[in-house]
C-alpha cells in the first residue's frame, strides 16, 4: 500500500541447499502473515558499511538488480 515491500537476503552456509518455497512455509509457521517477506534472495555475502553493519542501501541495490535480471532472463 505504501510502495514498500519486505525482502530478506540470506547467505547460506557452504553446502546448504535452500529453497524459497520451503523457507516461506517455515516462516509462515513462525511469524505473523504481515511480517512475511515479499521476496527471498540469496547472496554469497552481505554488504557491510564502515561500522560493520549491513549496508541497507547496498542490499536494496542488490535486490533491485536481481529483480531486473530475473525479468530480463
Amino acid at each position: 500500500r505504501l510502495g514498500e515491500a519486505v525482502h530478506v537476503m540470506l547467505v547460506p552456509r557452504a553446502g546448504a541447499a535452500l529453497h524459497t518455497d520451503e523457507l516461506r512455509r517455515w516462516a509462515a509457521e513462525r511469524i505473523e502473515r504481515y511480517k512475511l517477506p515479499d521476496g527471498i534472495h540469496f547472496s554469497q555475502k552481505l554488504p557491510v558499511g564502515p561500522t560493520g553493519k549491513a549496508d541497507r542501501a547496498a542490499l536494496a541495490s542488490m535486490i533491485i538488480r536481481d529483480q531486473a535480471a530475473a525479468k530480463d532472463g
